[in-house]
């Protein structure tokens, strides 16, 4: 169907394009009005040129949208190994280093493979403090320390840290649900005795 436009004046028109449908309005410049015929042919060659141009991006879309179509499965098998390789890259691995009540007991004391210690305490009002007892420095490797430490005056220390929420280490240190763990660095014992500056 074919649409028109009648001209607000009564002399030749300028040209506008919707779609397949063209109308002409004059414009107001003389020169320009005297011209018009003579850019009627150039317009039209311009409008061919567009819808081909259309035409190519269209073929284009569809080759791109039957290529993916084409490779989905192998594309989101691509993907599940990325993901899965980004997770075993984050994901915190635990070395159970002991507890006062050993491997069936807690709060417990871990070593991670960030080069700190997952502390497994007794939870306090505050979710990045945990309470441990004195007897649980004891299985930290020798030369290391726990630093941080406030003493309770009662046989424990308040520890603050890192809350632990990687899945996997969690999965390990199977926390019972009055208890929490955090991470925190791993210090070097320093003596007054030793050779070198303190830190």
């Amino acid at each position: 169907m074919t649409d028109s436009i009648t001209p607000s004046t009564a002399n030749a028109p300028n040209t506008f394009a919707s779609g397949s449908v063209s109308a002409i309005c004059t414009p107001r410049d003389s020169s320009i009005r005297d011209s018009s015929a003579a850019n009627a042919i150039p317009l039209a060659a311009r409008t061919s040129e567009g819808r081909a141009a259309q035409g190519r991006e269209a073929r284009e879309l569809r080759q791109v949208a039957h290529f993916i179509d084409h490779h989905r499965g192998e594309l989101g098998k691509s993907e599940g190994l990325t993901r899965n390789h980004s997770s075993k890259v984050l994901a915190m691995h635990v070395e159970f280093l002991g507890g006062p009540s050993g491997g069936q007991g807690s709060p417990r004391l871990y070593l991670t493979d960030r080069n700190t210690f997952a502390v497994q305490g007794w939870k306090t009002v505050r979710a990045n403090r945990i309470e441990i007892p004195h007897r649980l420095l004891v299985h930290a490797r020798p030369g290391t320390c726990i630093a941080g430490l406030r003493d309770t005056g009662h046989g424990t220390f308040l520890l603050s840290g890192t809350p632990i929420t990687d899945p996997e280490a969690l999965e390990i240190m199977k926390i019972p649900n009055h208890e929490t763990a955090v991470e925190v660095p791993i210090t070097q014992e320093v003596t007054p005795d030793a050779p070198g500056p303190r830190g």
